[in-house]
């Protein structure tokens, strides 16, 4: 698998790997320089595979490219885990940047660096002013100046996000694998990932917020907007720290 583009990104449309086999989570390096792919493949047995961002110079000028390493095979998705973690010592502590869910369905997950705040309203509102809002959540480019999601940018302000507790924000959450008019949920391989990125998360953080805007807000959306449906988004954070942790669950 490879592609060009000018700059690194992080993607998450579902890569083919086979007849048969299905994406399942993506961990993404903070640099976007390298990216591990886990699926499952259709003999019951696991997959993991490495890509990496190459920047060649010749005489056309500056190529980027992705290139991909051979696919490693594993018993168990446990051990399949367990060997991207040893193989790539970044992955370690670091959640799945993509999970699967349903068809074409996906959570993202993203770690954003901001100054420390005093307040959840403090927090909020500096993510609402940092580069991190302004997103499609798509590729190949998901800086999106103007947009948040399916929504225009300057449709979400601070009263938007309502504050949960750590079991609230979790039972938000659980609602999602099933979305409204959705003959089935996300499977157990599927939910799996997700289970442990939220209680990981949920230990960690003091303060929790759910964007109260969905899908069925279709007068805030930008023109494309009713592509993410459904849509849902989730912050976590702690007093006196910077980073806040973003979940997004969502198809396209």
């Amino acid at each position: 698998m490879s592609e060009d583009s000018s700059i690194p990104w992080a993607s998450n449309s579902w890569p083919q790997f086979g007849k048969g086999n299905e994406f399942l989570a993506l961990w993404t390096r903070p640099d976007l320089k390298s990216r591990v792919f886990l699926f499952k493949m259709e003999s019951g047995e696991f997959g993991a595979q490495a890509d990496h961002f190459i920047e060649e110079t010749g005489a056309a000028g500056m190529k980027c490219r992705w290139t991909s390493e051979s696919p490693r095979v594993f018993e168990s998705e446990e051990m399949a885990i367990h060997g991207i973690h040893a193989s790539f010592s970044w992955t370690k502590g670091l959640g799945p940047t993509m999970i699967s869910l349903w068809d074409y369905g996906w959570l993202s997950y993203t770690l954003m660096h901001l100054q420390a705040g005093r307040s959840p309203e403090a927090m909020v509102k500096q993510y609402l002013g940092s580069p991190y809002f302004t997103t499609s959540f798509l590729p190949p480019h998901a800086v999106a100046p103007g947009i948040h999601g399916p929504f225009k940018q300057e449709a979400i302000s601070t009263r938007d996000f309502q504050v949960l507790s750590g079991e609230g924000v979790l039972a938000e959450i659980e609602k999602c694998r099933q979305p409204e008019g959705f003959k089935t949920g996300a499977d157990d391989i599927q939910w799996r990932p997700v289970l442990k990125l939220c209680e990981g998360i949920t230990s960690e953080n003091e303060w929790f917020w759910k964007l109260l805007k969905t899908e069925k807000d279709k007068k805030l959306h930008h023109e494309w907007g009713s592509v993410l449906t459904p849509f849902r988004e989730f912050i976590a954070g702690a007093p006196n720290k910077g980073n806040l942790h973003r979940l997004v669950i969502s198809l396209d």
